[in-house]
Protein backbone atom coordinates (compact mmCIF):
# COMPACT_ATOMS: atom_id res chain seq x y z
CA UNK A 1 0.00 0.00 0.00
CA UNK A 2 1.32 3.52 -0.69
CA UNK A 3 1.94 5.52 2.01
CA UNK A 4 0.15 8.66 2.12
CA UNK A 5 2.43 10.69 5.17
CA UNK A 6 5.51 11.32 2.02
CA UNK A 7 5.49 13.57 -1.00
CA UNK A 8 6.95 10.10 -3.03
CA UNK A 9 3.54 8.41 -1.54
CA UNK A 10 1.45 11.54 -2.70
CA UNK A 11 2.70 11.92 -6.05
CA UNK A 12 2.29 7.91 -6.68
CA UNK A 13 -1.40 8.68 -5.71
CA UNK A 14 -1.99 11.50 -8.38
CA UNK A 15 -0.56 14.38 -7.07
CA UNK A 16 0.38 17.43 -9.13
CA UNK A 17 2.56 20.19 -8.67
CA UNK A 18 5.56 19.86 -5.70
CA UNK A 19 5.91 23.73 -6.22
CA UNK A 20 7.66 26.15 -4.12
CA UNK A 21 5.88 28.53 -2.40
CA UNK A 22 7.91 31.62 -3.52
CA UNK A 23 7.41 29.97 -7.05
CA UNK A 24 3.28 30.03 -7.13
CA UNK A 25 3.32 33.67 -6.22
CA UNK A 26 5.49 34.08 -8.91
CA UNK A 27 3.68 32.54 -11.31
CA UNK A 28 -0.01 33.55 -10.67
CA UNK A 29 -0.84 29.84 -10.23
CA UNK A 30 -1.73 29.07 -13.71
CA UNK A 31 -0.79 25.37 -13.48
CA UNK A 32 -3.75 25.23 -10.43
CA UNK A 33 -6.79 23.48 -11.60
CA UNK A 34 -10.20 24.64 -11.12
CA UNK A 35 -11.69 22.27 -9.74
CA UNK A 36 -12.41 20.47 -6.14
CA UNK A 37 -9.50 18.92 -4.43
CA UNK A 38 -7.32 18.75 -1.75
CA UNK A 39 -3.96 20.50 -1.25
CA UNK A 40 -0.79 19.58 0.47
CA UNK A 41 2.03 22.03 2.27
CA UNK A 42 5.49 19.85 2.67
CA UNK A 43 8.58 20.81 4.17
CA UNK A 44 11.59 18.89 2.65
CA UNK A 45 14.19 20.18 4.91
CA UNK A 46 15.76 17.72 7.05
CA UNK A 47 17.38 20.40 9.96
CA UNK A 48 14.96 21.55 12.66
CA UNK A 49 12.41 24.79 12.41
CA UNK A 50 13.34 28.33 12.70
CA UNK A 51 9.67 29.96 14.45
CA UNK A 52 9.27 33.46 13.68
CA UNK A 53 8.24 35.08 17.22
CA UNK A 54 4.88 37.20 15.26
CA UNK A 55 3.32 35.42 12.14
CA UNK A 56 3.13 37.83 8.65
CA UNK A 57 -0.22 36.47 7.99
CA UNK A 58 -3.42 38.75 7.69
CA UNK A 59 -6.20 38.85 10.88
CA UNK A 60 -9.28 37.82 9.59
CA UNK A 61 -11.86 39.92 11.88
CA UNK A 62 -8.89 41.34 13.99
CA UNK A 63 -7.50 38.21 15.17
CA UNK A 64 -3.58 37.55 15.35
CA UNK A 65 -2.17 33.86 13.79
CA UNK A 66 0.19 34.00 15.89
CA UNK A 67 1.44 31.06 18.45
CA UNK A 68 4.12 31.53 21.17
CA UNK A 69 6.97 29.82 19.24
CA UNK A 70 7.75 27.30 22.42
CA UNK A 71 4.09 26.40 21.90
CA UNK A 72 4.82 25.72 17.85
CA UNK A 73 7.90 23.71 19.01
CA UNK A 74 6.46 20.95 21.68
CA UNK A 75 3.93 20.42 18.39
CA UNK A 76 7.03 19.76 15.83
CA UNK A 77 7.58 16.45 14.57
CA UNK A 78 11.10 16.33 12.90
CA UNK A 79 9.96 13.31 10.60
CA UNK A 80 7.38 14.72 9.13
CA UNK A 81 7.30 16.16 5.31
CA UNK A 82 3.56 16.86 5.44
CA UNK A 83 2.80 20.32 7.35
CA UNK A 84 -0.82 20.90 6.22
CA UNK A 85 -3.72 18.89 5.00
CA UNK A 86 -6.21 21.07 3.14
CA UNK A 87 -9.36 20.94 1.01
CA UNK A 88 -11.04 22.75 -1.37
CA UNK A 89 -14.29 22.45 -2.31
CA UNK A 90 -16.44 24.80 -4.84
CA UNK A 91 -15.14 27.69 -5.83
CA UNK A 92 -12.14 25.03 -6.83
CA UNK A 93 -8.23 24.78 -5.83
CA UNK A 94 -6.94 27.13 -7.50
CA UNK A 95 -9.22 30.13 -5.49
CA UNK A 96 -8.05 28.08 -1.95
CA UNK A 97 -4.54 28.17 -2.76
CA UNK A 98 -4.94 31.86 -3.66
CA UNK A 99 -6.64 33.20 -0.45
CA UNK A 100 -4.03 30.44 1.65
CA UNK A 101 -1.13 32.06 -0.06
CA UNK A 102 -2.62 35.47 0.20
CA UNK A 103 -3.81 34.85 4.34
CA UNK A 104 0.39 34.31 4.74
CA UNK A 105 1.59 37.89 3.14
CA UNK A 106 -0.99 39.12 5.13
CA UNK A 107 -3.71 39.70 2.90
CA UNK A 108 -7.00 40.09 4.15
CA UNK A 109 -9.16 36.92 3.03
CA UNK A 110 -11.53 33.86 4.07
CA UNK A 111 -8.78 31.95 5.10
CA UNK A 112 -7.72 30.72 8.82
CA UNK A 113 -6.66 27.57 8.33
CA UNK A 114 -2.98 26.21 7.67
CA UNK A 115 -2.16 29.44 9.85
CA UNK A 116 0.81 27.56 11.66
CA UNK A 117 3.04 27.83 8.31
CA UNK A 118 3.29 31.23 8.25
CA UNK A 119 5.27 31.28 11.58
CA UNK A 120 7.91 29.45 9.76
CA UNK A 121 11.02 31.43 8.75
CA UNK A 122 11.46 30.36 5.16
CA UNK A 123 7.85 29.80 4.40
CA UNK A 124 8.37 30.73 0.90
CA UNK A 125 10.78 27.13 0.89
CA UNK A 126 7.60 25.47 1.69
CA UNK A 127 5.64 22.94 -1.20
CA UNK A 128 2.80 22.76 -2.17
CA UNK A 129 0.90 20.13 -4.35
CA UNK A 130 -2.57 19.15 -4.72
CA UNK A 131 -5.04 16.56 -6.25
CA UNK A 132 -8.49 17.47 -8.26
CA UNK A 133 -10.74 15.19 -7.17
CA UNK A 134 -13.86 15.12 -9.56
CA UNK A 135 -16.73 13.31 -8.95
CA UNK A 136 -15.87 12.99 -5.33
CA UNK A 137 -15.45 14.44 -2.17
CA UNK A 138 -12.52 16.78 -1.42
CA UNK A 139 -13.30 16.35 2.22
CA UNK A 140 -13.43 12.69 2.48
CA UNK A 141 -10.16 12.57 0.55
CA UNK A 142 -8.77 15.21 3.00
CA UNK A 143 -9.95 12.33 6.11
CA UNK A 144 -8.11 9.54 4.55
CA UNK A 145 -5.06 11.74 4.20
CA UNK A 146 -5.31 13.04 7.59
CA UNK A 147 -6.04 9.35 9.30
CA UNK A 148 -2.97 7.99 7.56
CA UNK A 149 -0.97 10.89 8.85
CA UNK A 150 -2.08 10.05 12.08
CA UNK A 151 -2.05 6.40 12.32
CA UNK A 152 1.67 7.00 11.42
CA UNK A 153 2.66 9.81 13.52
CA UNK A 154 -0.04 9.39 16.66
CA UNK A 155 -1.13 13.09 15.92
CA UNK A 156 -2.15 15.51 13.03
CA UNK A 157 0.20 17.72 11.11
CA UNK A 158 1.80 20.46 12.20
CA UNK A 159 -0.82 23.00 11.12
CA UNK A 160 -3.87 20.98 11.24
CA UNK A 161 -3.31 21.66 15.24
CA UNK A 162 -5.73 23.21 16.81
CA UNK A 163 -3.13 25.47 18.77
Amino acid sequence: MTDLTTSEGLRATGFEGFVAVSALRQSGLAAIPDRPGVYVVLRRATEGPRFLRASPAGQPGGRDPSVPPTDLEGHWLLDAEILYVAQAGGRGLCHRIGQFLDFGRGMKTAHWGGRLVWQLAGSGALELCWQAVPGRSPWGRKNTLLSAFQARHGTLPFANARL
